[in-house]
């Protein structure tokens, strides 16, 4: 299906700017010239996928259209683009949450990125699942925790990772304080 749209590159752009809008994910204010900047693949660490394609590949890939320079002959986007796709039909999604993982991929144990030979991507879908009602109506018991945040200078805040134990920590810690389950 999606070979038979390959017609034209200009169109491509096009249809995929018209898209962009049309899901209400075109942003009018551009992202900050540190958030443009990785170097990351799809600016994963900065951007959301949407805004990555709106602020770096759709000017790139005008650049190189209007320069006549030859077109990139691999690409990952649609694969990770079928690969949301995917995933969205299969838990049959209208308004939920997807988050991409990107991993060093399969191979022994350490540390080292050079030990694998591609990277891994996780697509998981979800429902967005809101507070009940009742607690917008009669509000939240507050709790101060005593579990800290890693330091910036131990972990960057600008690093995404999954390191979420601080977090779950802090939750449990919440919980038994204000016997709240949520």
């Amino acid at each position: 299906m999606l070979e038979a749209l390959l017609v034209k590159p200009v169109d491509q752009l096009l249809l995929i700017e018209r898209e962009l809008r049309t899901q209400g994910w075109w942003d009018e204010v551009e992202p900050s010239a540190e958030a443009l900047s990785s170097v990351e693949p799809f600016s994963v660490d900065t951007l959301d996928f949407e805004q990555w394609l709106q602020w770096i590949f759709l000017p790139r890939m005008k650049m190189i259209l209007e320069q006549d320079l030859p077109l990139p002959n691999a690409s990952g986007i649609q694969e990770m683009a079928e690969m949301v796709i995917s995933t969205i039909r299969k838990n049959d999604l209208h308004d939920g949450y997807i988050r991409l993982i990107v991993t060093r991929g399969v191979g022994g144990l350490g540390l080292s990125p050079y030990r694998c030979e591609t990277a891994s991507i996780i697509c998981i879908a979800s429902t967005i699942s809101l507070y009940p009602d009742q607690y917008y109506q009669d509000g939240l018991e507050l709790v101060t925790c005593g579990t800290r945040r890693p330091a910036p200078g131990a972990l960057s805040p600008q690093v995404k990772s999954l390191n979420y134990l601080n977090n779950v920590m802090a939750k449990a810690e919440s919980i038994r304080q204000a016997r709240w389950k949520g």
